[in-house]
């Protein structure tokens, strides 16, 4: 459930499938809403980003690095 991922945050970072899971989308849908892609309508990517505030979700600033 939402709450027993807050917290779990306490202990291990929080993920985009555990944003998904939270907010009912895949994983792939929560990184899509990321990088603001057109194809997630912005209804669910509002969602998905109030789900990843309320769970605490941060990005990874090296992962973010090699990303780019």
């Amino acid at each position: 459930t939402p709450t027993n991922l807050a917290k779990m945050a306490k202990i291990l970072p929080v993920t985009m499938s555990d944003v998904g899971r939270a907010a009912g989308v895949s994983q792939a849908a929560v990184s899509l809403a990321f990088r603001r892609d057109p194809s997630i309508p912005a209804a669910t990517r509002q969602k998905i980003f109030a789900v990843a505030r309320r769970l605490g979700y941060r990005r990874h600033a090296a992962i973010s690095a090699l990303m780019a």
